[in-house]
């Protein structure tokens, strides 16, 4: 993964000074659930992952940096497509494939579709 951080996740108050507290610095992903009662919900955020019931109630912040990362690769990019593609993942990459993004237009049936070693778009 690349080495500046996409994200500070801070929470407050911390140390009693009412400064915000950092819980967090990475790349965001999208947050995971479990069904359970309650229901729990986690944040992905570089290589932890930030329970959020604990914090229901507290003053939360969150500080985007100005990087971008491709969930595939890793590389840094200006822009991201389809939740978080560079643009050579998002035109190679299976993950970005019609199958996943939009099922009704896979053709994998037929034949054709992107190969599962991250190959090409096959005919």
């Amino acid at each position: 993964m690349a080495d500046d951080p996409q994200l500070t996740f801070s929470l407050g108050p911390g140390t009693g000074s009412g400064e915000l507290q950092t819980v967090g610095v990475g790349d965001l992903r999208k947050m995971r659930t479990v069904l359970s009662d309650p229901v729990q919900y986690a944040l992905p955020l570089g290589t932890q992952s930030v329970e959020m019931h604990p914090l229901v109630g507290q003053k939360l912040s969150l500080r985007f940096t100005g990087n971008i990362h491709c969930v595939v690769c890793g590389k840094l990019t200006k822009k991201s497509f389809a939740q978080g593609f560079c643009y050579p993942c998002f035109r190679d990459a299976p993950e970005a494939s019609p199958c996943i993004i939009r099922p009704e237009l896979c053709e994998a049936h037929l034949g054709r579709g992107r190969d599962t070693q991250l190959g090409p778009l096959t005919q």
